[in-house]
C-alpha cells in the first residue's frame, strides 16, 4: 500500500531551483535543495528504509565532518552503533552490507560522509527490531523515514517494540528523487548499454542528465 505521488517528474524539476542546477542537474558538491549546516537538522544517527514484501533495504549515513566539540559530546551509545554498522558486512545470518555499493564524500543537508547500504528480508523484521533493541537505537532515535508497503505494516511493530516513528513517504516520490540524487553525486551511476547486440562494441555508457525530461521508471524484478 503506498500514497498517490504528489509529484511527479517535471514538477520535481520545477521545483528545484535554476539557481543550484548545472549541466548535469545539479551542483556536484549540493543535494537538490540547497542546504546548510546552519539549518536544524535532526540528530544522529541518520536512518533512511525501504520495507519491501521480500527484502528491507537500510541507509544509514555515516558523518565524516565531526568536530571535536561533537566527537566529545557524543553519546557511546551513538559510538558502539556506528562502529557496528560500518565495521561489519554481515549482521548475523541474514543482514548484508552491499560495500560496492556504499556513498563516499555525499553532502546531506549540509553534512559530509558516507552512505551505507545494508538489506535483509523482511521476514528477519522482528529480529531487526530486536537487534536495534540491543543497540539502543531506541534510545536516540525518535522518527526514521521509510517508504515501501512495510512501513504501513509494521508500523505498529516499531512503535510497540523499540518506541519508533515510522515517516511514511511515497514510494515512486522517493525513488525518482533519490535517482537524481544518486546522479547528482555520481554521474556514472545511471548508464546504458551501447551496441547492445554487437558484443565487440558492447560498453556501458554513461547516461547524460542535463535534460532528462520527461524519463519514464520501471520496475525489473528478477
Amino acid at each position: 500500500m503506498t500514497r498517490r505521488s504528489t509529484m511527479s517528474p517535471q514538477t520535481y524539476k520545477n521545483h528545484v531551483t535554476t539557481k543550484a542546477m548545472t549541466s548535469n542537474g545539479y551542483n556536484s558538491t549540493e543535494t537538490p535543495v540547497k542546504e546548510s549546516k546552519n539549518h536544524s537538522s535532526p540528530s544522529m544517527p541518520w536512518f533512511g528504509m525501504d520495507i519491501g514484501g521480500t527484502l528491507s533495504k537500510l541507509v544509514y549515513f555515516e558523518p565524516k565532518d565531526i568536530t571535536r566539540d561533537e566527537a566529545d559530546a557524543e553519546v557511546e551509545t551513538l559510538k558502539n552503533i556506528r562502529r557496528y554498522l560500518t565495521k561489519n558486512s554481515a549482521y548475523g545470518k541474514t543482514g548484508h552490507r552491499d560495500t560496492h555499493l556504499q556513498m563516499d564524500n555525499v553532502c546531506i543537508r549540509g553534512r559530509r560522509g558516507t552512505l551505507h547500504f545494508i538489506r535483509f528480508p523482511t521476514s528477519e523484521m522482528g529480529n531487526f527490531l530486536a537487534l536495534a533493541r540491543s543497540k539502543g537505537m531506541a534510545n536516540l532515535v525518535t522518527t526514521v523515514c521509510a517508504t515501501g508497503g512495510g512501513a504501513y505494516k509494521f508500523e505498529k511493530n516499531f512503535k510497540q517494540e523499540v518506541n519508533m516513528n515510522l515517516a511514511k513517504f511515497d514510494e515512486l516520490d522517493s525513488l525518482i528523487r533519490g535517482m537524481l540524487y544518486i546522479e547528482t553525486t555520481n554521474p556514472h551511476e545511471c548508464y546504458y548499454w551501447s551496441y547492445p547486440t554487437d558484443d565487440s562494441k558492447c560498453q556501458k555508457v554513461p547516461y547524460d542528465f542535463s535534460e532528462p525530461y520527461p524519463f519514464l521508471v520501471c520496475f525489473i524484478k528478477y
